[in-house]
């Protein structure tokens, strides 16, 4: 399931749509993540479609002025994860919350409490000591 997550990491945290989360207090924004995705067979051997029956999530962007910036990402999304080859489908709440820092020179630095999506291609997985697939 580690191996199916990483494009929402990217969503979270770039694709922020302009209305203010007014609840959440000032510079809050609701986070628009598309209807669905489609991960490669590069990651698990088979491609696997993720939808995310709840978006509910906000992201506050900060910027630094050594050129950093740094979003805070917290809120509620839930995920279906389906084996296009065989149709089995995992569920999982993977609200965080998260923080991403994206330094001046392209570094990223991405932490999160709880649950959170991550797609890392084998060689990256292996390098982290993560599975592939589960």
């Amino acid at each position: 399931m580690i191996v199916a997550l990483g494009a929402l990491v990217g969503m979270l945290g770039g694709v922020v749509t302009a209305a203010p989360a007014l609840a959440r207090g000032p510079k809050w924004q609701f986070v628009q993540v598309p209807p669905s995705l489609t991960l490669k067979a590069l990651y698990c051997g088979f491609k696997i479609r993720q939808t995310f029956p709840v978006d509910r999530a906000y992201a506050k962007i900060l910027k630094s002025s050594d050129g950093s910036m740094t979003s805070l990402i917290n809120g509620s999304v839930k995920t279906t994860f389906t084996n296009l080859s065989t149709g089995k489908t995992i569920n999982a709440n993977i609200s965080g919350p998260a923080k991403k820092t994206e330094s001046a020179d392209g570094s990223l630095v991405f932490e999160s409490e709880g649950l959170t999506a991550i797609a890392l291609e084998p060689p990256d997985a292996k390098r982290f000591g993560l599975p592939t697939c589960s």
